[in-house]
């Protein structure tokens, strides 16, 4: 959470540093530093892991009744109110980081959602490996990362 509050504070530079010799990145603040990301590295593979917006609502409207008073909610998106109370705000955010991802990597960016069937081949094939010979994981997971 501290790497995280300095993130959100405007420092990126121990993001940035912690962010070395990981093969892979995932949620907050790593979703928020896609541009420093991509100049820092020179081989960076960005995977817009995406889903629906009702359904996304629903996940971080469960992840607020956890953390509903987390600063991190009011600096995201500008308020501590429940997603579903004001969820256009939530909605609108969400939506446009989804635009401004897309954007910034275009024809380099991976979409990427288990909900409508991708998997191990979509994944092995961009990153440049064989597909696992599993079944690709699809149990839920809301566990909150230490950062």
């Amino acid at each position: 959470r501290e790497l995280s509050k300095q993130v959100m504070y405007g420092d990126e530079s121990a993001a940035l540093v912690r962010a070395q010799g990981f093969d892979a990145l995932r949620d907050f603040p790593w979703n928020l530093l896609y541009r420093s990301l991509d100049n820092e590295t020179s081989d960076l593979l960005p995977i817009l892991t995406n889903r629906d917006t009702d359904s996304w609502l629903d996940s971080y409207s469960s992840h607020h009744e956890t953390y509903p008073d987390d600063s991190f909610h009011r600096w995201l998106y500008g308020t501590t109110d429940s997603p579903l109370d004001n969820s256009a705000v939530f909605v609108r955010r969400f939506e446009e980081h989804q635009r401004a991802v897309r954007s910034y990597f275009g024809s380099r960016l991976l979409e990427f959602n288990i909900f409508r069937g991708s998997g191990w081949e979509e994944l092995a094939s961009f990153v440049g490996i064989e597909p696992p010979g599993s079944a690709f994981p699809s149990e839920k997971s809301a566990t909150i990362d230490p950062i």
